[in-house]
């Protein structure tokens, strides 16, 4: 079994990134990116849920919610009792499973970070989003002085606690993050000054804090055409 597929076992993911200060702060940002999202919308799109931990923080009506990830997990599934929900198998790359103009809200939490380029997933959003839909996708500023200070203090000790080492962590997050929070930004601005989708970043959780003191960003696209 690999670094990652150890990682993302639902019982180490649970108790490691959801155990403890770190699951009480992850809570808090997947409640913020539903910040003033209220609007009925007919197709939500959930890209990259894992083991659907986003779910329960959409309060907004919605006639049809996809969750997918590339691995479906039993824990994924358990959300098909619902009969509004469908799950799904999808690679943000390459959503062929979608039509054209079909997603009136994509979300995204943390999921843009372990692409080599976003370029192709960006074309993705843009084709499936109808005219002024929209993509929230939650990127962690990684890296930054925040982010490496949570995984010293915060992560890797539970990470421990279920038997890693310190070299079997930090590969981890080398090989699993792949993609920098500055090339992100810059990718996608570049991509959306030439296409439909137009953007606005709003870091979390206060604007006025500095960059290398931001834990995440909520990056929002809206297709304009």
């Amino acid at each position: 079994m690999s670094i990652l597929s150890d990682w993302y076992d639902e019982e180490n993911f649970a108790k490691i990134y959801y155990g403890g200060v770190s699951g009480w702060v992850s809570k808090q940002f997947h409640k913020l990116i539903e910040h003033g999202r209220f609007s009925h919308v007919n197709v939500l799109l959930e890209v990259g849920a894992t083991h659907g931990q986003h779910f329960p923080y959409v309060k907004h009506s919605y006639n049809k919610y996809i969750l997918s990830d590339l691995i479906i997990s039993p824990e994924l599934m358990k959300f098909s009792s619902n009969p509004r929900v469908s799950i799904m198998q999808i690679d943000i790359t390459n959503m062929f499973q979608i039509k054209n103009h079909e997603i009136d809200r994509l979300i995204s939490t943390c999921l843009l970070h372990h692409l080599e380029d976003v370029h192709p997933a960006l074309a993705e959003i843009e084709r499936i989003l109808r005219i002024d839909g929209v993509a929230d996708l939650l990127v962690p500023n990684d890296p930054s002085l925040l982010w490496n200070l949570g995984r010293t203090l915060l992560t890797f000790p539970r990470a421990k606690m279920r038997g890693w080492s310190w070299n079997q962590y930090w590969e981890y997050v080398h090989t699993d993050h792949v993609s920098d929070i500055q090339t992100i930004n810059r990718d996608i601005a570049n991509y959306c000054k030439l296409n439909s989708l137009e953007v606005s970043k709003r870091k979390f959780p206060l604007q006025i804090f500095p960059n290398f003191l931001t834990a995440y960003f909520r990056i929002t696209l809206q297709k304009t055409a």
